[in-house]
């Protein structure tokens, strides 16, 4: 019971201190954890970054690295016990343009934004997922999605 409430109590602080540790891009990450011996971490470097972790039974840990100035999206969510999900990097190099900067000059008009959007949902046990994304000068995002159901699924 006494870890129980430590990690509470970390994720209690995290949430009330997020607003006040916020830059001035915009970041925002929410977590939402039940059950005994949850781990999240979150570290955004960029601007424009959201982030969602929910965790529910046992032992999950889940890790997100943001970089950027377009944004990223990442949604964790996990509802089995002893689970592990990674975007070790989701990052873009802030070109609004595809393939970058246009040689016609300012009036060339923007495309998509490149952006990198991540979902991990794991139901089950014992499931390992990670995700690396770097967006450069494109038009069109990195989207993944990865759903486990079941045990032991890498």
């Amino acid at each position: 019971m006494k870890k129980f409430f430590l990690a509470s109590a970390s994720v209690a602080a995290l949430l009330i201190s997020a607003p006040a540790l916020a830059g001035p891009g915009g970041n925002s990450s929410g977590v939402t954890q039940s059950g005994d011996n949850q781990s999240a971490a979150v570290n955004q470097t960029g601007t424009n970054d959201v982030s969602t972790i929910e965790q529910a039974n046992a032992n999950n840990t889940a890790v997100v690295n943001q970089d950027g100035t377009i944004g990223g999206s990442s949604d964790i969510n996990q509802t089995g016990t002893g689970n592990h999900a990674t975007v070790s990097t989701q990052q873009d190099d802030g070109s609004p343009y595809p393939g970058g900067p246009s040689a016609e000059g300012p009036s060339y008009p923007p495309g998509a934004a490149p952006i990198s959007v991540s979902t991990i949902t794991q139901d089950g046990n014992n499931n390992n997922a990670t995700v690396i994304q770097k967006t450069a000068t494109s038009a069109v995002p990195n989207n993944s999605d990865i759903k486990q159901g079941g045990d032991s699924n890498n």
